[in-house]
């Protein structure tokens, strides 16, 4: 059931995808990306490339739309020490984050890990805080699912917040290059 006509913006969907993974014994980004296992692998094995030959060790690094906080295997995988800060909307998907990665400690190369909840439209860090803000996927699902123009408000905050963004999407196919562009 979809909570929403519009269902990024519906915190009963993300829950829902939540409760459905846990349900179907599956993980949760196959029920969130409806992906297999097989892409999921390859989806952070080249993101721990590209955050590898992008940013710089002791980065402070914004994970905008977080979700669960998968990237910061992608730093651990990349043995790159950050300093990481993840912020979503979904409260459900930042306690799991915290469950996760800061409960259980393993995420050994990040030097600094916390989550918070936030909206991507008005972020709670004054100007060029974070050196590097990194956006999976959530610029292309706010677009899609809500509007171009739903999208810029956010786009605006980030640049605020950061004096680099880099947006990257996700292949289709294990083997396909990640989509993605780097912004000043």
């Amino acid at each position: 059931m979809i909570h929403a006509k519009n269902p990024v913006n519906d915190l009963g969907f993300w829950q829902e995808r939540i409760y459905r993974a846990f349900a179907q014994g599956g993980m949760l980004h196959q029920v969130i990306l409806n992906d297999s296992y097989d892409l999921w692998c390859w989806i952070q094995s080249a993101y721990a490339k590209l955050v590898k030959e992008h940013i710089p060790p002791g980065a402070m690094v914004l994970d905008a739309g977080c979700g669960y906080g998968a990237l910061l295997s992608c730093f651990d995988e990349a043995a790159l020490p950050v300093r990481y800060v993840g912020v979503d909307f979904s409260p459900d998907l930042i306690r799991l984050a915290k469950l996760r990665y800061i409960e259980q400690d393993i995420t050994p190369a990040v030097h600094r890990r916390e989550f918070a909840v936030a909206r991507l439209e008005s972020l709670p860090y004054p100007d060029k805080h974070f050196h590097w803000t990194v956006v999976r996927s959530v610029d292309g699902m706010i677009k899609e699912s809500l509007s171009p123009e739903a999208w810029e408000p956010m786009h605006k905050e980030l640049r605020r917040v950061s004096q680099r963004i880099l947006l990257g999407g996700y292949p289709t196919q294990v083997g396909d290059p990640i989509p993605y562009e780097i912004e000043a």
